[in-house]
């Protein structure tokens, strides 16, 4: 069978209400304090800020941020888990040693690191979550970890280094 290549149509639209200026944006869809929200968190060399954004409203409004923790500075994927409302995150660095070989686990709510798992080191910028498996990327490459940080499958993605979003469904 010939590969086919993806369509994409816009069904509808959100406007953003923030200009950012860092080197990459994460986000994804979660509950924060009970509201169905948009977290998005743009890496910058410092200290960045997961936003929450209300999604039961015609026009975005702002409705909690906290700072990331401390010594995570570079998150660029980040993923929900709807049960224990934990947003997984993962950082790409440029630099291996600054945690991209760890994927932690930060509170929806109150921004309080509650988990680490260590996996095998990988610049990235990419994380999606389906209750079962992490998928992250670097770009060049997704693997599949399981949630004792192992991984049971990577694969080169043929587009090249442009593959820095992922999403996943249970």
């Amino acid at each position: 069978m010939a590969p086919q290549l993806l369509r994409f149509y816009q069904t509808g639209s959100f406007p953003f209400p923030y200009s950012t200026n860092g080197e990459d944006t994460a986000l994804t869809v979660c509950r924060h304090k009970g509201t169905p929200s948009l977290c998005f968190l743009t890496q910058t060399p410092g200290e960045d800020d997961f936003v929450f954004l209300d999604l039961n409203r015609p026009y975005p409004h702002e409705i909690g941020r906290f700072s990331s923790p401390v010594n995570h500075w570079r998150i660029s994927g980040i993923a929900y888990e709807q049960p224990r409302n934990l947003l997984w995150a993962t950082e790409g660095s440029g630099l291996p040693h600054e945690n991209s070989d760890k994927i932690i686990a930060v509170d929806a709510d109150t921004g309080i690191l509650t988990d680490s798992l260590r996996v095998p080191l990988l610049d990235s910028h990419a994380l999606a979550y389906n209750g079962m498996y992490f998928v992250r990327s670097d770009g060049k490459k997704l693997e599949m970890i399981t949630r004792s940080g192992s991984i049971v499958a990577s694969m080169d993605v043929a587009i090249g280094t442009n593959c820095r979003g992922l999403s996943a469904a249970p």
